[in-house]
């Protein structure tokens, strides 16, 4: 009977759960869906870089958006935790704008002055910010173009919008900021500031008002596509349509509901399955809330007793001593490791949970730290809604033997089949500098479980065919990782040494060189 019992309880609990996921998860119509997942449709893509995360909470993500005629390039963190596009004046005159680079809107042609006086605008606890508004055009910056039809890039994705200009704003938070503005995509229309993938759709530019982020932490690099999703960047049988829950206090933010939170196991008591938000903020780096349901989830990290552990860590290998977490979103775990919860800073490691005042007691802001792990898309079409899949990686998508590569100077590389033990042997040549076809010996992960796989291999310099020249005592080591590049494209990104045999008119402290740039791209999979 108790067995009876059990299975019907957890036939019940099934069922509840499955009943909640369908409330919690969405059905777009079949033709949107369809059209989404097309790899055909028009989009603007923008270029990603990551730089070093600082304690202020603010993404370490920014790309290069060019404002204004003549083109004046900036740095933006695109940011779906604010409903304020804005960015720095070249007439603001505070420690903490002049760090940054400033548009100067008398060198613009294209702008013109909004009908809206000047305000001071609420950053919450980053304090106000004095702002003008005006309208100008955005653009790529000249340096990311490419063809998507006949026409370039640069002229494709011109958009005016209306922007605000920071005439005046203060302090560290501002100061240690990477970007020199914000690109708002709010989860509701506000025309007061423009959402570039609405302007970008409503001028005609792109048919969907869609803004999808694909990032690679461990590379530094990243992509975010404006008007479609990048098919090539996630695994279709794990893409999850979530709805959006709007916060009647934040309305402007992407929030789904979290079911759980669990820290090794347990479930962090913060109020989870009730309403509870998660808002998906890239703008931020940390996870975000209330004191509350932050010490909550630190405590429970942590553990207590004469084992607590501390949230700051001055050595890597102390990571493996502290818990795994989950959250559980529309019936879906998302795992996040130690590594991926604990941030660097200089040399120590942080806990990425920070205290933010203001935020209600049932959310919890989730930053890049989350937002890193997955694919995302925010979209707002029919519905509000939130798309999030496993991000494709290097080993899922692709293996390393078997492919010919080629570099920017023409040479060529033959990576030949990766054994069992992850050995492999290939061929170099090359027609400039060092001119003849090498002996390639190498290994590599043979079963990669990231989202990049390792490699290493020499080179001999003693050609195989031809008269040998001067440099064939030479060899080289290239050591590096294989990655999907901007366009979804593999490419392998190596550390070249060089070593020459020493001789009179080559010392020991000449004989060595190091250096990096030794990238090749894809070409083929040998037959």
């Amino acid at each position: 009977q108790d067995d009876k019992d059990a299975t019907k309880k957890e036939k019940e609990k099934v069922d509840m759960t499955n009943a909640h996921n369908q409330k919690n998860t969405i059905s777009l119509s079949k033709p949107l869906k369809a059209a989404l997942l097309s790899s055909d449709i028009p989009y603007c893509e923008y270029p990603l870089k990551k730089g070093d995360l600082s304690m202020n909470g603010a993404t370490p993500w920014y790309c290069t958006i060019a404002i204004g005629t003549p083109a004046q390039p900036l740095k933006f963190m695109i940011d779906t935790g604010t409903k304020n596009t804005w960015v720095t004046s070249s007439t603001c005159a505070t420690d903490a704008c002049l760090v940054h680079t400033g548009f100067d809107k008398q060198k613009s042609s294209s702008l013109t002055p909004a009908d809206k006086p000047p305000n001071k605008v609420d950053f919450g606890p980053w304090g106000e910010m004095e702002v003008d508004y005006v309208h100008d055009i955005s653009h790529l910056d000249l340096e990311s173009e490419k063809r998507l039809d006949q026409r370039p890039l640069t002229e494709l994705c011109t958009q005016e919008i209306l922007i605000m200009l920071a005439t005046n704003y203060s302090g560290e938070q501002f100061k240690n900021l990477l970007a020199d503005g914000g690109m708002a995509i709010p989860s509701e229309f506000d025309e007061k500031a423009t959402a570039l993938p609405h302007a970008l759709k409503n001028g005609g530019i792109t048919k969907f008002e869609v803004c999808s982020f694909y990032t690679d932490p461990v590379m530094g690099t990243g992509v975010c596509r404006m008007g479609a999703l990048d098919i090539n960047r996630f695994d279709e049988n794990t893409v999850q349509w979530i709805e959006t829950k709007p916060n009647s206090d934040f309305s402007y933010l992407w929030c789904v509901e979290l079911d759980e939170f669990t820290c090794n196991g347990s479930v962090v008591d913060i109020g989870t399955g009730k309403g509870f938000n998660l808002a998906l903020d890239t703008g931020s780096s940390f996870f975000k809330g209330s004191n509350d349901v932050i010490t909550k989830i630190t405590n429970a990290i942590e553990g207590s007793g004469l084992q607590r552990l501390s949230r700051v860590l001055h050595s890597k290998e102390d990571l493996h001593k502290y818990p795994t977490l989950e959250l559980n979103i529309a019936g879906t775990n998302y795992e996040l490791t130690p590594e991926q919860y604990f941030f660097k800073v200089g040399n120590r490691w942080e806990l990425g949970f920070q205290v933010m005042n203001g935020l209600p007691p049932d959310m919890l802001l989730a930053g890049s730290i989350f937002l890193d792990t997955v694919y995302c898309a925010f979209i707002r079409e029919e519905e509000g809604v939130v798309l999030l899949a496993q991000p494709k990686s290097t080993s899922q998508s692709f293996n390393i033997g078997g492919t010919n590569w080629i570099n920017s100077y023409d040479s060529k590389l033959y990576i030949g089949p990766i054994a069992e033990d992850g050995t492999f042997s290939g061929n170099y040549s090359s027609t400039t500098g060092a001119t003849g076809d090498y002996p390639v010996v190498g290994v590599a992960d043979p079963s990669p479980i990231g989202d990049t796989q390792t490699i290493s291999f020499s080179v001999s310099w003693k050609s195989r065919v031809g008269r040998y020249d001067p440099s064939w005592h030479d060899v080289s080591s290239f050591t590096g990782l294989v990655k999907l590049n901007q366009t979804g494209k593999p490419c392998l990104k190596l550390n070249h040494l060089f070593q020459q045999s020493i001789q009179k008119s080559v010392t020991g402290y000449t004989a060595t060189a190091l250096s990096t740039g030794g990238d090749f791209t894809f070409v083929s999979r040998s037959k």
